[in-house]
């Protein structure tokens, strides 16, 4: 999961940059490599390819990944905990405001 050295992406070496295989970020992600070949092809993960011609996914695309998905997940809880704690209020009567 180390740097790879000798590859450049547009004219900038990334041989200081972390890179994962497509495998290590299908782990990493929780997906199946299919999946990451997806999200590859949609531009939410970017890649290069070395001079043996394996393909690498910028480690920073994968955190970036990630940190979309927490938030989503969160987002999505935040809602739910809303409609639960309405569905829990308590009910008063008019007897009870008296």
């Amino acid at each position: 999961m180390g740097p790879v050295g000798g590859a450049r992406v547009d004219g900038v070496s990334v041989g200081s940059v972390r890179s994962v295989l497509v495998e290590q970020a299908a782990q990493l992600l929780g997906v199946s490599r299919r999946t990451v070949y997806y999200r590859i092809r949609d531009g939410q993960l970017l890649t290069f390819r070395t001079r043996c011609g394996s393909r690498r996914v910028f480690i920073e695309s994968v955190e970036r990944l990630l940190r979309e998905k927490e938030k989503l997940a969160g987002d999505r809880g935040a809602v739910r905990d809303s409609s639960v704690a309405v569905e829990h209020e308590p009910q008063t009567s008019s007897a009870d405001r008296g």
